[in-house]
């Protein structure tokens, strides 16, 4: 399995490369050589006629191959692929096939006499490329990696800093390097002989998904298969479970105990969630290993360094983020658990409880929208964060981004897709621009498995009726899978207005009354690492308004940052860490000391 990859692509053959390339070169080689300790020397590859030329960390799947060889096709192999063609049989097999039914997070990029890559169905293992013009010939270069492919002489996305500070990552494919994108999800693409690239879809949703055939029983059974599939495909059976007090690591883990597995599980403390160090998630956790009598432990973040202004959170978005992933995200797959261990979450689920309307809770009904131009106007009010009932961004800047919203919901229609199906097809590219370029940051030795993802759900996911007042498929599935086992027993912790409404918590928190004591204590007590980020953004502010004026609401801006340091309430944390992180990409800041 390849860790870091770069592959070049000219239109003739080089004898001396050009600036552009050398340079993309020379970054690659830096990133690979701040990788995890233990990875092979680079291996390289060129094609017969010199068009081609390819590096990568980590060796391929097939050890025995010389790394010269120039057995065509030669294919590299990118993250946690599962199905009935895993990854290693997919070395011999033709890429079309290997399209039909490969699940999981990956890419496998194809070499020989042009250059071929899959993307999986969600777009959670992301490549990136540039296509350009130089000395009158074409090139085309693609990489796990999108800073490899940045320039010195790249301009900045303005379309790319909009989306980042409304939404919190990229809308479509857009990086904060105007000229790298991230190819998209689900396609099997090929590089022709003038540069350009032609795309077949392979798994990318399609308005087929939405046929009236969902049954939790069926369902539940495909989930079983996925797991079964992605299990046989982990290294050394070496996996642990990210176990949270939601919906969807409680699915997985009924779907675990159900195949009769040893369960090791762990449950992260972040600094910012309420009551930290002792969470809900940890608390309803800890509950469940006690009830069921499974392995579980705690991470705490802040016990292991990982700060906003931690060196290893800034050095981890430099070398390996696109420019639109959060700080804060950085910080959280800085994972304080061994490299080589596969993590297994419930990234996914959320697409069996509704997508956005069950997301968002009460500031949902997204589906109900009867046009392009509603569904894009409710989305970006709903996505977009305010302060006092201002907006954070700029009016035009609002406007703009419900146009871009309009015209590809329009696009999404024009392919077969109703108005009703945008809020499914919005959050399935919301995983990829999310939760999917997160998965950039992640350490190389480490894969991450997200069972309640695999594309054969997606029908079951997608066709209830959501008019009915029944329940969401995956609590049916979980229903169906949790047999003898106290699941429904133990409580289920809804993350505040983001999953499942303010209200919809505290309905269901009654029986968690001695929460609202332990969150209350740390009422007064100033959060450090929230000031720390506040001194990030203020630099921020200032560069975001040099490269693009009116983009911010200034004067909400400014009122949002001079509020308390105590128990900052959600908009002033998330907001607050956005205009950190485009201080580290628009300026030349060092970490922050306490």
């Amino acid at each position: 399995m390849a860790q870091e990859v770069l592959v070049v692509w000219s239109e003739e053959a080089c004898a001396v490369p050009p600036e552009s390339v050398l340079d993309i070169r020379a970054n690659f080689r830096q990133i690979a050589g701040a990788g995890v300790a233990g990875a092979r020397d680079l291996a390289e590859w060129r094609s017969a006629d010199g068009t081609i030329f390819a590096l990568w960390s980590d060796g391929l799947f097939d050890e025995d191959t010389l790394i010269s060889s120039q057995a065509l096709p030669h294919r590299l192999s990118l993250g946690h692929q599962f199905g009935s063609t895993d990854a290693r049989s997919a070395l011999s097999t033709p890429l079309e096939s290997v399209a039909r039914d490969a699940d999981g997070r990956f890419a496998l990029i194809e070499l020989a006499d042009t250059v071929r890559y899959l993307t999986d169905p969600a777009g959670l293992y992301p490549l990136y490329s540039r296509r350009w013009f130089e000395r009158g010939r074409a090139f085309f270069a693609l990489s796990n990696r999108a800073p490899v492919l940045r320039l010195a002489t790249d301009a900045l996305s303005l379309d790319a800093l909009r989306n980042f500070l409304a939404l919190g990552c990229a809308l479509d494919d857009e990086t904060l390097y105007a000229n790298v994108r991230r190819e998209p999800p689900g396609v099997l693409s090929t590089v022709t002989s003038d540069g350009s690239v032609t795309r077949q879809l392979a798994g990318a949703l399609s308005p087929e998904d939405f046929a009236d055939n969902s049954d939790a029983i069926a369902a539940s059974e495909q989930l079983m298969g996925a797991l079964a599939s992605g299990l046989a495909t982990i290294p050394g059976q070496e996996w642990l479970l990210q176990l949270t007090g939601g919906n969807d690591s409680r699915l997985v883990l009924s779907a675990l105990l159900r195949r009769g597995e040893r369960i090791a599980s762990a449950t992260f403390a972040l600094p910012g969630f309420p009551g930290y160090p002792l969470t809900e998630d940890i608390e309803i956790a800890a509950m469940l290993a006690r009830e069921l009598g499974f392995d579980h432990k705690v991470y705490d973040f802040a016990q292991f360094g990982q700060t906003l202004s931690h060196a290893s959170s800034f050095e981890t978005l430099r070398l390996r983020s696109p420019g639109n992933v959060c700080l804060s995200d950085a910080i959280e797959f800085d994972l304080p658990v061994r490299p080589g261990l596969t993590l297994i979450d419930g990234v996914g689920g959320e697409l069996g409880r509704g997508s956005f309307d069950y997301q968002l809770g009460v500031r949902g009904d997204l589906s109900i929208a009867k046009s392009p131009r509603e569904f894009a106007e409710n989305y970006v009010s709903r996505m977009t964060y305010q302060r006092s009932n201002r907006p954070l961004i700029g009016q035009a800047f609002l406007a703009s981004l419900t146009d871009e919203v309009s015209a590809k919901s329009d696009s999404f229609v024009s392919l077969g897709f109703a108005p009703e199906h945008l809020n499914d097809v919005w959050f399935l590219k919301y995983l990829a621009t999310w939760h999917g370029s997160k998965t950039s940051l992640v350490d190389p030795l480490r894969r991450v498995f997200s069972p309640l993802v695999s594309r054969a759900l997606w029908p079951h996911y997608f066709s209830y009726l959501r008019e009915t007042n029944s329940e969401p498929i995956s609590r049916r599935m979980l229903a169906a899978l949790a047999g003898p086992h106290a699941l429904g027993a133990i409580p289920v912790f809804t993350r505040g207005a983001q999953y499942g409404g303010a209200a919809e918590r505290l309905r269901r928190r009654a029986w968690l009354e001695h929460r609202r004591t332990i969150e209350r204590s740390s009422d007064d007590v100033v959060d450090h690492e929230h000031v720390r980020a506040k001194r990030l953004a203020a630099l921020g502010v200032e560069a975001v308004e040099g490269f693009a004026p009116g983009l911010l609401a200034t004067d909400a801006v400014v009122d949002l940052l001079q509020q308390r340091d105590t128990a900052p309430a959600r908009v002033e944390r998330v907001f607050t860490a956005r205009l950190a992180t485009l201080a580290l990409h628009l300026t030349d800041v060092e970490p922050i000391g306490p």
